[in-house]
C-alpha cells in the first residue's frame, strides 16, 4: 500500500517537471509571416517572457506606412497549447517543436492545408 503511494507521488512529480520544462522551452522571441483574411499577410513577432508576460507586434505586409500593432498581455502553457490573454482578446499557439509555434483558431485547432503559413520560428 505504501509502495503504491510512493510510486504515485513520483509519477505526479515527473509529469509536473515535464510540463514545467516544456513551458520554459517556450520562453523567447518568435518571428514569422501569418496569413490574414483581410490582407496579404502579417509579419508577426511574439516574445514570451519568463515572468509570464508577452509582447506581440504585427504589421500588414501591404501597408508599409502604417504603425505596427503592438499588444501586451500574459501567457500560460497547458497541454502543449500556449494561451495569450491581452486586454481585448485571447490568442492560441501550439508548440510544434522547441523552435516552432503554430497559430491556432479560437477553437484551438488549425486545419489549414498550408500550416507553414501559420508558423513562427524562434529567434536564436
Amino acid at each position: 500500500m505504501m509502495c503504491r503511494f510512493i510510486v504515485s507521488i513520483i509519477v505526479v512529480l515527473l509529469f509536473s517537471c515535464r510540463e514545467a520544462g516544456k513551458q520554459s522551452d517556450v520562453i523567447g522571441t518568435y518571428l514569422g509571416e501569418v496569413n490574414c483574411s483581410t490582407c496579404n499577410g502579417l509579419k508577426s513577432k511574439v516574445t514570451f517572457l519568463k515572468d509570464g508576460t508577452v509582447r506581440i507586434g504585427s504589421i500588414s505586409q501591404e501597408m508599409d506606412d502604417v504603425e505596427p500593432l503592438t499588444e501586451h498581455g500574459n501567457w500560460t502553457y497547458s497541454d502543449g497549447v500556449i494561451i495569450i490573454f491581452t486586454g481585448r482578446d485571447s490568442l492560441y499557439y501550439r508548440q510544434l517543436s522547441p523552435s516552432t509555434i503554430l497559430s491556432l483558431h479560437r477553437d484551438r485547432t488549425n486545419t489549414s492545408l498550408f500550416v507553414e503559413d501559420y508558423t513562427l520560428e524562434k529567434l536564436p
